[in-house]
């Protein structure tokens, strides 16, 4: 059997070993992840640019719902005024279906 001695080398020496196996390891993951990060970076902002773009477009192109109703919808509107403003417009498209159909 082993002395004491020997066995605590012996724990320190595996310890060191497998410690070493991970930072070698986990610094090489650092390395690969540096060496992908512009790219990954640029792709995703050019990704963002083209989605911040068709938001826009999208903004633009949408009806303004002000222009199809006769009352102006305000930020600082009551809950009532609101629900009597959407069962106005929810009568006006009715209305409308009822002389398509």
């Amino acid at each position: 059997m082993s002395s004491p001695e020997s066995l605590l080398q012996a724990t320190l020496n595996r310890l060191t070993a497998r410690l070493s196996k991970q930072v070698i390891n986990t610094a090489n993951k650092v390395a690969i992840f540096l060496e992908e990060a512009p790219n990954t970076i640029k792709q995703e902002w050019e990704v963002f640019q083209q989605e911040v773009i068709a938001e826009a477009d999208l903004i633009e192109n949408r009806p303004n719902e002000q222009n199809t109703t006769n009352t102006k919808t305000s930020v600082h509107e009551i809950p009532q005024e609101k629900i009597d403003r959407l069962r106005s417009k929810v009568r006006n498209l009715s209305g409308k279906i009822e002389t398509i159909s």
